[in-house]
């Protein structure tokens, strides 16, 4: 199971994935393969979007900065985790907004 998370750390490192395991147990496994699709800035969005629809959680929003696109998140109630991606250093996270 180690190697097949090998290439989705090039991108993040294994925390992300250790949280997704803790959080989205019975998901876990694909999360992390949809994850793994990534390729370009260009793909996060979209990702974000089909995770958004396994975890049945909110829309993907866009963080603005002076203007400017600094991330993607998938909108959540109340204090919870969700997911993110910074557009500039081209990672994801999973946070506390």
């Amino acid at each position: 199971m180690i190697t097949k998370y090998k290439i989705f750390e090039k991108y993040n490192n294994n925390k992300l994935n250790e949280q997704i395991v803790k959080n989205f147990n019975d998901d876990s496994e694909l999360i992390i393969e949809i994850l793994d699709t990534y390729e370009k800035k260009s793909d996060a969005k979209d990702i974000l979007e089909k995770i958004s629809f396994i975890i049945e959680s909110g829309e993907v929003e866009t963080k603005y900065k002076n203007h400017k696109k600094v991330s993607y998140y998938i909108a959540v109630e109340d204090d919870r985790k969700t997911f993110v991606f910074n557009i500039e250093k081209e990672d994801f996270y999973f946070k506390t907004l």
